[in-house]
């Protein structure tokens, strides 16, 4: 397809590499398996005019199901900068982090995301990201998987993982809630250790309460 609404792209990765600074992409319901990039071919967009891409009701990216090992590839991975998602709907099942931000871009929104049944992390913001906002999500049941033949646990999995130097980032609204690890969860470079508990909300699904988590803004 060429990508209007009589005639829409067949394929996702394609289409999201085609976009130019201004556009805007709606996915259609349905399930698209990861991973997904958008990194080579891909375009960054502008401040001024940043590329969008917009998830129907009912479309869904989801990952690898019924792998015995957990695999180190995220099902959403983002490398160009001025990209802003809205309704994200991310099922990483063995997949992990869900979504990787970075690293050294700018300009990230993740606007009412859902991100549920994974491995690892739900957001993972890498080295160098400045300017990112994530508001209005619900993170949650992240760090564990249960089966038949497998049974796997991370306790350092996190709602959103902050690298060291990430600058000026906008976390509200989010709900996250049933993590095996904290629901934010801000590095340092000395250690590799949260050493701003302001920052950060605790995880305290273990007595079925949702963690509102955070609550503000810092550079």
């Amino acid at each position: 397809g060429v990508g209007t609404q009589q005639d829409p792209y067949r394929d996702l990765q394609p289409a999201l590499c085609s976009l130019e600074p201004g556009d805007r992409l709606i996915i259609w319901p349905g399930r698209y398996l990861g991973p997904i990039t958008v990194d080579g071919d891909c375009t960054d967009g502008t401040t001024e005019r940043p590329i969008e891409v917009v998830l129907a009701s009912g479309a869904l990216f989801f990952g690898k199901e019924g792998m015995e090992e957990p695999i180190d590839t995220p099902l959403l991975e983002v490398k160009r900068s001025s990209w802003h998602f809205i309704e994200l709907e991310l099922e990483p099942h063995w997949m992990h982090p869900a979504m990787l931000i970075g690293p050294n871009v700018s300009d990230i929104q993740v606007i009412g995301a859902h991100i549920l049944k994974g491995v690892g992390h739900g957001i993972e913001i890498a080295d160098g990201v400045s300017n990112v906002v994530i508001k209005d999500g619900h993170l949650h049941h992240l760090g564990t998987l249960r089966g038949a033949k497998r049974n796997f646990r991370d306790p350092s999995a996190a709602g959103v993982s902050v690298a060291a130097d990430v600058t000026d980032i906008d976390l509200t609204g989010l709900v996250i809630h049933h993590m095996e690890g904290e629901a934010i969860w801000v590095w340092s470079i000395a250690d590799r250790r949260a050493t701003e508990p302001e920052l950060q909300a605790r995880n305290i699904s273990q007595s079925a309460i949702e963690a509102r988590a955070l609550l503000g803004r810092w550079d």
